[in-house]
């Protein structure tokens, strides 16, 4: 039974040494990929995990108590602990509450391992009962929802086509192959025309063109491209947001088939082959473009013609006025989070927070009163209910939230 413990105990301390780690990386934007998914993962569990992120990635929070607590003294509560976790049974026989102590040690370790000041979840949420949230109807999360617009005219509802064949009437198969993905068989090379596909606020699909590039539509968007590309050039429109994959196709001088991406103001994105995400929604500050891998020149129109050349890890922003700039060596999985069914804040403000969420909630907002805090977040779910994320904002206890039909209602 002894040994049963101790290995109960150990198992406990390496459980916390790890998330720990995984938080610090996550902190210092040093994680690989498969450990940005392992924490995913453990952060996607359930709840009181994904809460107690939120509040070890919080800067305000650290900040605040930094000033509180020091190092000497951080040091004693952790050996304290390690005492705490050796301890499986009180004197009445009763088990500890380990899930308690294993959010202390996560806390304490992370301190040690990365000189980040954490403080204790566990003591800040302990007489926290129930939510901030006060909704008398629940809205639930976005799906697979898109109208296809054919060159006659016809719109075509692809949430309520069947599988298969859903048009042929120019030439060119169109196929819904799957739900939420559209695609085209036998081009008709002397077709001329475009189709679009639009999504409505809470939607999202994704669709193979003519030429095999793959595209996905986030809410409230739309993609204007033609069932036979050119001969010297592909070219689309974008409008809100969207993640490219550009198949790359050698023209017979062994030159790349440029591909276009139009955007609001006379921005475009300009590749061969490619992976990227373009935010151009007309309601955010800037047109964001976010480079996975390969790559894109961006090119703006503000006071004559800008051209950048962007590379893998970079985050290209063109403002109002048409200036471009550049931040390097972010975290793309930031941008493209949405593309793979997840909410990523990071020191974002409540604005930024609520244009994402109205857009996939199809909701509307009203600011009663707006917190001046920066939320960070990672792995809360797009297939989550309203109830569930805003849930997930007011345990910072800076913010809360009425729901009242399609609006949410903010105050502090």
């Amino acid at each position: 039974m002894k040994d049963a413990a101790n290995d109960m105990n150990f198992q406990r301390e390496e459980e916390a040494k790890r998330i720990a780690y995984l938080i610090g990386g996550y902190l210092k934007q040093t994680l690989s990929e498969a450990e940005h998914d392992e924490l995913d993962e453990w952060v996607g569990a359930n709840d009181d995990n994904m809460r107690l992120f939120e509040e070890l990635t919080d800067p305000r929070a650290i900040k605040k108590h930094f000033d509180t607590y020091k190092e000497p003294r951080l040091k004693r509560v952790y050996r304290q602990i390690e005492q705490n976790l050796k301890k499986t049974e009180n004197p009445k026989g009763k088990k500890q509450e380990t899930a308690r102590i294993l959010r202390y040690s996560i806390a304490a370790t992370l301190l040690l391992l990365t000189g980040t000041l954490v403080f204790f979840w566990m003591n800040s949420k302990k007489d926290q009962q129930g939510t901030k949230v006060n909704t008398k109807q629940d809205l639930a999360a976005g799906g697979n929802k898109a109208t296809l617009r054919l060159i006659n005219g016809k719109t075509i509802d692809l949430s309520a086509a069947k599988n298969g064949l859903i048009d042929s009437s120019e030439g060119t198969d169109v196929l819904k192959t799957a739900e939420g993905q559209l695609s085209y068989e036998n081009i008709h090379e002397a077709g001329k025309g475009s189709h679009i596909l639009s999504t409505p606020a809470g939607g999202q699909y994704a669709v193979t063109l003519p030429d095999g590039t793959r595209v996905w539509l986030n809410a409230s968007s739309s993609l204007k491209y033609p069932i036979a590309f050119a001969e010297n050039e592909r070219v689309v429109e974008l409008q809100g947001e969207g993640y490219f994959e550009v198949n790359k196709i050698a023209l017979s001088d062994s030159h790349g088939w440029p591909f276009i991406v139009k955007l609001r103001e006379g921005t475009r994105v300009e590749v061969t082959g490619t992976h990227f995400n373009v935010n151009s929604y007309e309601d955010e500050e800037s047109i964001e473009t976010a480079l996975l891998e390969g790559k894109v020149d961006l090119v703006s129109r503000g006071k004559g013609e800008t051209r950048q050349n962007l590379k893998p890890g970079d985050l290209g922003k063109v403002a109002a006025s048409g200036k471009i700039s550049v931040v390097s060596n972010t975290d793309t999985s930031m941008a493209v989070a949405w593309k793979n069914g997840k909410f990523q804040f990071k020191d974002a403000t409540i604005e930024e927070v609520m244009r994402q969420v109205c857009r996939w909630y199809d909701a509307t907002v009203e600011y009663q009163a707006k917190p001046t805090y920066h939320f960070n977040a990672t792995t809360i779910y797009r297939s989550e209910p309203l109830s569930k994320l805003l849930d997930v904002l007011a345990a910072t206890e800076q913010v809360h939230f009425t729901v009242k039909g399609r609006n949410i209602i903010v105050t502090k």
